[in-house]
């Protein structure tokens, strides 16, 4: 099968079974856009001259493993909705270090809909205490100017197991281990180590959520971590005897959406949505700015059959701007499809459609149109 590219951006398309060991055609446009920060807080989004390569694996925070995601493997057959994902850093209203305060992310529609709201809030840093006879105690909360919205500054963590022949024992590896943020500034537990720890900075403000154990942030989410993990399926003996290497037939596709349960959205969202920022900038309080109107397309020519054209939905938004420098921050958009295949294909092409970029070129076209019939007259 050839592929063409016919879009200035970086592409990859693959084949894959699912688990009724039915082909699809997974194909990927990944779109990197420049922040541009403006006056008042109506910011805009341009085409970043180097559109840089796809995500080929995930990338950890300082390259360790056992610290959050920051960028999460472009690599993914299919997203039933679209993710929403920050990197960010809380900033202080003003700049002035304070004790606590709260940033947010909301999702607007192209008609003004909310779709959604998610608030977090940010504490200063402060550290827990072993007091004898009492227990953990947390200290005296210092004034901060920024909080990295990373979740290994939220709750959770694990400790590990203190016995080195644990895992030749068949012991637990863990004596204490939070499913939903492993990564978190740590557990008070009484067999944990008497060594003071830093306190979490970050929670979410509505206490169902808080409820609900999701880990507090904006980042992505490993695949490893509940709820996540629960949609993978199950890898048992009977996997291994009757649908090995296809996907269990209980894995769900929710698997693959990497944002935080609070900010995947309910199916895809469209160009001109409005993505409003708060305390995430020290430039300004709120920045809002809009999704541009490029649509993407693959065009399939079956062997067998007839042409096939699929639009290409969002499904990833990643907003990258944790960098003090402005020059760093950057907006990725994933466009992808996921389609069965009946037969093979002879080629595949993938195209995109610039519609604001055409729509200024026929207003040019009718300029020059008027122009000329004017100096003809």
């Amino acid at each position: 099968m050839d592929v063409f590219n016919q879009t200035p951006f970086p592409v990859v398309s693959w084949e894959s079974a699912d688990a009724n060991r039915q082909w699809h055609m997974t194909s990927l446009v990944r779109v990197k856009y420049r922040l541009v920060p403006a006056r008042g807080e109506v910011w805009s989004l341009r085409l970043h001259p180097d559109q840089g390569e796809l995500f080929g694996g995930d990338q950890f925070y300082d390259d360790d493993p056992f610290k959050p995601v920051r960028y999460e493997s472009d690599f993914v057959t299919y997203k039933p909705n679209t993710d929403v994902v920050l990197n960010a850093t809380a900033h202080s209203p003003g700049g002035r270090p304070e004790r606590h305060w709260q940033c947010g992310v909301e999702v607007i529609s192209p008609d003004g809909k909310v779709l959604n709201h998610s608030r977090l809030h940010v504490r200063g840093e402060r550290t827990w205490h072993r007091i004898p006879m009492t227990g953990w105690a947390r200290g005296i909360l210092h004034a901060v100017a920024t909080v990295p919205l990373r979740y290994d500054r939220a709750w959770g963590g694990k400790i590990p197991n203190p016995d080195p022949e644990a895992e030749d024992q068949g012991k637990p590896l863990f004596v204490a281990y939070n499913e939903y943020n492993p990564v978190g500034t740590g557990i008070t537990h009484r067999k944990m180590d008497k060594q003071p720890f830093p306190a979490h900075q970050v929670t979410w403000v509505n206490r169902a959520i808080q409820r609900k154990k999701y880990a507090a942030g904006f980042g992505f989410t490993h695949r490893s971590w509940k709820p996540r993990i629960g949609y993978a399926g199950t890898y048992d003996q009977d996997w291994l005897d009757n649908q090995h290497p296809y996907p269990p037939h209980d894995f769900d596709f929710y698997h693959h959406q990497a944002a935080n349960p609070e900010l995947v959205m309910q199916g895809y969202i469209q160009p001109h949505t409005h993505i409003r920022l708060t305390h995430l900038f020290r430039q300004a309080q709120q920045v809002v700015f809009r999704l541009p109107e490029l649509h993407c397309f693959t065009d399939a020519t079956p062997l067998t059959g007839e042409f096939q054209r699929h639009q290409m939905p969002i499904d990833t938004v990643l907003v990258d701007i944790e960098s003090e420098d402005e020059k760093d921050w950057a907006v990725y958009l994933s466009y992808r499809t996921y389609t069965p295949i009946q037969s093979g294909l002879e080629s595949l092409t993938l195209r995109y459609l610039p519609t604001e970029l055409l729509a200024e070129q026929k207003q040019q076209a009718n300029q020059q149109k008027t122009t000329g019939a004017l100096n003809h007259g």
